[in-house]
Formats: C-alpha cells, sequence, structure tokens
C-alpha cells in the first residue's frame, strides 16, 4: 500500500498492540487494485477505531470508484453505516435506520458492517447488532483500488484517529463470528489455517480463515495488516 500524508504508528497505541494514526488532514492508504479485494454479491468489514474527533463523515475502507460497485464503511453522523453499490452505482446503506451508538472521540470500538445479497445490510458496535436495513441491491465489482482513512474515489471524508485490525471478507459474518472477532478469537466457521502479517507490527500470527494480506509499509516496519478472508469451501 502507498501512504500519503503522514499516517504515524503508535507502536503501543493499539487496542492490542500497535495501532496506525490517522489525523484527518490529508492522510490515508491506497492498497491498490487487487482480485481478491474486488468483492461481490456479499462482504465484511471489520475494524477496531478509536476516533480522536468527531466529524460529520469518516471513511474507514471502501473500493468504490463513483462509477460502479464497491464497498465502503464509514462513520456518518457519528454512527457506523456500510454502504454497498451495484452495476449502475445505484447505492443503499443504513444510514437513515432509527438508532445506532453514536461513536463517542477517545473510546476504541469494535466496528463491523455486513452485506449479504438478496438479505440486509447490518452495522454492529462492540459485537451488538447496532442498525439493520434490509435490501435487494446487488454489490457489483468496482474499478477502484481499496482505500483505508477516506472516500475511495475522492480522497475526501478523511479518517481521524487510530485503526487497529482491519479485516474484510467475502462473506457475511453471523452475530456468532462478529462476536468472536470482537473477543480476539478464531472464527469457528473457518478450517484453514496460515499465518499472516500482525496488525500490530510485532510479528506473525496465526489466523483461521483464508487470507490475503496487504501490509503496508513505513521504511521496514509493518504497520497495519489487512486480512481479507475467504469463505469456507464447501466438502
Amino acid at each position: 500500500g502507498t501512504l500519503t500524508g503522514n499516517p504515524q504508528w503508535q507502536p503501543a497505541g493499539g487496542k492490542a498492540g500497535g495501532a496506525l494514526a490517522f489525523d484527518g488532514d490529508g492522510d490515508f492508504i491506497d492498497c491498490g487494485r487487487d482480485e481478491g479485494l474486488n468483492i461481490t454479491g456479499a462482504v465484511t468489514i471489520a475494524a477496531w477505531i478509536k476516533l480522536s474527533k468527531s466529524t460529520d463523515d469518516q471513511k474507514i475502507a471502501g473500493n468504490q470508484d463513483d462509477i460502479s460497485g464497491g464497498y465502503k464503511l464509514s462513520i456518518f453522523s457519528g454512527k457506523a453505516e456500510l454502504e454497498v453499490r451495484d452495476s449502475v452505482n445505484a447505492l443503499r446503506n443504513n444510514r437513515f435506520v432509527a438508532g445506532g451508538t453514536v461513536l463517542q472521540p477517545g473510546v476504541w470500538y469494535h466496528v463491523v458492517g455486513t452485506y449479504s445479497q438478496g438479505g440486509s445490510i447490518k452495522t454492529y458496535v462492540n459485537a451488538k447488532l447496532d442498525r439493520e436495513q434490509e435490501t435487494t441491491n446487488i454489490l457489483a465489482a468496482s474499478e477502484g483500488p481499496l482505500k483505508i482513512g477516506c472516500e475511495p474515489f475522492s480522497g475526501e471524508c478523511l479518517f481521524n484517529g487510530l485503526m487497529d485490525d482491519l479485516q474484510i471478507y467475502n462473506y457475511p459474518l453471523s452475530e456468532t463470528e462478529v462476536a468472536a472477532l470482537y473477543a480476539g478469537q478464531e472464527l469457528p466457521t473457518m478450517t484453514a489455517k496460515t499465518e499472516i502479517l500482525a496488525a500490530s507490527g510485532e510479528g506473525k500470527q496465526t489466523a483461521n480463515y483464508l487470507i490475503l494480506v496487504l501490509g503496508v509499509v513505513i521504511v521496514v516496519a509493518v504497520v497495519i495488516g489487512i486480512t481479507v478472508g475467504k469463505a469456507k469451501p464447501k466438502a
């Protein structure tokens, strides 16, 4: 990935180990285009975040190109939301669903967005279902790169705070799986083990799912791990 602006690695500032600090003033990461990230049909994005400041719209990660398809997880008006777009760029999110947790600056939250084709868009905060929106929209492919910390197609709506352990899956995690992520446990439905770069940047860890890792590097230090999980193959 390519760092833009001046994101700062905080070795002891993460939820578990280190985290990357974004200052809301030009900081983001461009992870490029990879077919493993061009997810269609269903998706989950999860991350630990700690806001430094509340703003109207902050992007955590997404790959939309504003032409067709793509996904993104955001904090809009202080609440977690997931958005998907179809092949004609029609969008659907859970922004206007009543309720939802207002995230406070200075507090760590585990935020998760899931989408299932022909089902619904859900967001979770600290393993609790926060808001749900039924949808018939179909998540389509996007030509855009995955970007962390900004609107993927414009570079605006910059994230302001700490981010740790960003994970992306090509299927909708269940409530049980979301709870497992929150607790730092292995996902019970996945079987293939492989080693990935630890999000803390302090070495390797074992994860209980199939993954593609994009390591973001400052000099020679791995500063954040992006885990892309694939659905368990059917027997």
